[in-house]
């Protein structure tokens, strides 16, 4: 079986490279299944982030995620690529590992002062999406609601409730990015959702 398994890694690894973007969806989907306890796998997949439109990198974290701990190390090592979209993606893995990523959360935070504000946001995103367990964050995270970019700041109001479970400093920001025409329609909706949320979820009015 583990022939089989190790042949399989390789067919998929191969079809990667495949013109076609259905049979790459395919051999995504084969690594992640395979990869639980192969390294060639999780390095074929971390080696294909980025790669493709935004679908198949969505594929390829979804992958990456399911793998779980063992992809955890090469995903920290490809936060500090010098490509913006490999860092990324890289980030965007981690936190669809939700808090089983909690290793990451030293590398999360110092990613939060990445150059590029897509990866900040990101970085942000992840550490949010992992509640209490990245509550080492909270400090750099709230020192994002002053980045000078909206979706950061934004992005940082959202992570700060999801992880503390407070609202005082987050629904101005949200409200304010709301109303922000200069932020894209689809951002706007979710931060609107986000307030929703929050309303449902929260008994007392904030301070």
């Amino acid at each position: 079986r583990l022939e089989q398994s190790r042949a399989g890694i390789h067919v998929a690894a191969v079809a990667l490279m495949n013109d076609r973007a259905r049979q790459r969806a395919l051999a995504i989907f084969a690594l992640g299944k395979l990869g639980q306890n192969d390294d060639t796998a999780i390095e074929t997949l971390v080696g294909h982030l980025a790669q493709g439109n935004r679908g198949e990198c969505l594929l390829t974290a979804a992958a990456l995620a399911r793998i779980g701990g063992p992809a955890i190390e090469p995903l920290v090592q490809k936060l500090k690529s010098e490509s913006p979209a490999v860092r990324y993606w890289s980030a965007y893995s981690l936190g669809e590992m939700h808090d089983g990523a909690r290793a990451a959360v030293p590398n999360l935070i110092a990613l939060i002062a990445d150059e590029d504000p897509d990866v900040r946001a990101e970085a942000i995103a992840a550490l949010g999406g992992m509640g209490p367990a990245a509550k080492d964050a909270v400090e750099a995270i709230s020192d994002a609601l002053q980045d000078g970019n909206s979706n950061v700041r934004c992005t940082a109001a959202a992570a700060l409730w999801h992880i503390t479970g407070r609202v005082e400093k987050s629904v101005p920001v949200l409200v304010a990015g709301a109303a922000n025409k200069e932020l894209p329609l689809a951002d706007r909706h979710a931060i609107i959702e986000t307030l929703a949320m929050i309303a449902t979820q929260t008994t007392d009015p904030p301070d």
